[in-house]
């Protein structure tokens, strides 16, 4: 006895909720869009925290700096 299967066969829920894009449904899409908003918004999120650092040391070294020339002008 041969057992025949259609691979080709889309599950009926797939069928009904494509968008019509590439065959995606919007389940589909939502997923793709939260996969790539969590490493997007850590990516921005790192940024923002290296340059808030970057400008905090700055200002750390400007106030280090001007208070080493007031010890040199009162030596």
């Amino acid at each position: 006895m041969e057992s025949f299967t259609n691979n080709n066969v889309e599950h009926p829920a797939r069928i009904s909720a494509t968008s019509g894009w590439h065959r995606l449904t919007i389940h589909d899409f939502l997923k793709f869009i939260s996969n790539l908003a969590i490493p997007l918004i850590i990516g921005v999120f790192t940024i923002f925290i290296s340059i808030n650092q970057q400008n905090t040391v700055q200002i750390n070294r400007d106030k280090d700096v001007a208070q080493a020339a007031e010890l040199r002008r009162n030596d």
